[in-house]
């Protein structure tokens, strides 16, 4: 795509003056605008459609992804997969979600990738203590992975009996059971060698941004930590720890930008209020080799059926920008 001529003096005519508005969203989402009316010189709109949690609601104004639909630029979606081998039935399965198809919950076939498993249990009882076998037992045995550093559980919601609080606490207890010798600090408990953490929060002063996992190498007696991020180390004062969770269950939330060796995901119908296609699309991507639902039917059959944000607030967000948009190509020279 050529650039506009420069007017006199080496810069550009009032026709060719260029707003550009730029959004770029941690689920994979992009929307750049190049508009100035009246004359429309180019429109650009970037959709990477990995439909992760709520946070393509900014563009959407229709459930059929409005913001590609005004018709005024051409669109290309991305729909090669690297993460995952193309064989893969993980790859299989987040398509099959994606487009609103029930995963295939049953065993590998011949000649198929053994990466992706449901494991049916009904009760949440239930559904904790195979997450728990799993985990520490079952995957370490057949596949080689680290319990810790390789597998990572993602739960939809904070509560309940299969919430990343109570699996963080009995996940802890099985693979680092000397944690939290300090009691609790500010409502939760001290973290501990050993334990595995995720930053909460961006710090860029030491480097670490949301999102990223490690584990705890030492802790002072004042609450400093130094934290393991790969092949570095990171000094934590008190205060900075405070950006510090228990990660060996985080929420699905948490986990949108990384990638796992391999992710267990329990799927119950006690997470009612947050179980949506893009969560467990979500969820299902973030497992490089391995993924494992462990759950109810009933549960996944309503994630797949419901189309809302997975944040809860299943209502799309009428944004009125295709009308816009159309609006604006009005106003120029017509077709871009």
């Amino acid at each position: 795509m050529c650039p506009p001529r420069p007017g006199r003096g080496g810069g550009l005519t009032y026709s060719q003056r260029i707003m550009t508005v730029t959004t770029l969203v941690t689920a994979g989402v992009a929307l750049t605008l190049v508009i100035q009316p009246p004359q429309v010189w180019l429109l650009v709109v970037l959709v990477v459609v990995t439909v992760c949690v709520g946070t393509d609601q900014v563009l959407r104004g229709h459930p059929r992804l409005r913001r590609v639909e005004s018709g005024v630029a051409e669109v290309a979606r991305l729909t090669q997969v690297f993460r995952q081998a193309r064989a893969s039935r993980i790859v299989e399965n987040a398509h099959r979600v994606r487009e609103g198809l029930l995963p295939d919950l049953g065993p590998p076939g011949d000649g198929e990738l053994e990466d992706f498993f449901f494991i049916e249990k009904d009760d949440p009882a239930q559904v904790k203590d195979a997450i728990l076998r799993v985990v520490c037992e079952r995957i370490p045995r057949k596949f080689g992975l680290d319990p810790k550093r390789d597998v990572q559980v993602l739960a939809p919601m904070r509560k309940g009996e299969c919430g990343s609080h109570s699996l963080n606490a009995a996940l802890r207890e099985r693979l680092n059971a000397g944690g939290d010798e300090g009691g609790r600090t500010s409502g939760k408990p001290s973290l501990s060698p050993g334990d595995k953490v995720m930053q909460v929060r961006n710090d860029y002063d030491r480097d670490v941004f949301n999102g990223d996992v490690g584990e705890v190498v030492s802790r002072e007696k004042n609450g400093a930590l130094s934290v393991r991020f790969d092949d570095r180390v990171v000094l934590y004062d008190a205060r900075a720890a405070q950006a510090l969770l228990l990660a060996y269950c985080a929420t699905v939330h948490k986990s949108q930008g990384g990638e796992f060796p391999a992710v267990v995901v329990p799927v119950v119908l006690e997470h009612w209020v947050l179980l949506a296609r893009n969560l467990l699309y979500t969820a299902m991507t973030r497992g490089r080799k391995l993924v494992v639902l462990v759950g109810q039917k009933r549960a996944i059959e309503r994630a797949v059926s419901n189309t809302g944000s997975g944040s809860g607030r299943a209502s799309p967000r009428r944004s009125h920008l295709a009308a816009r948009l159309r609006a604006a190509v009005s106003l120029g020279s017509g077709a871009l």
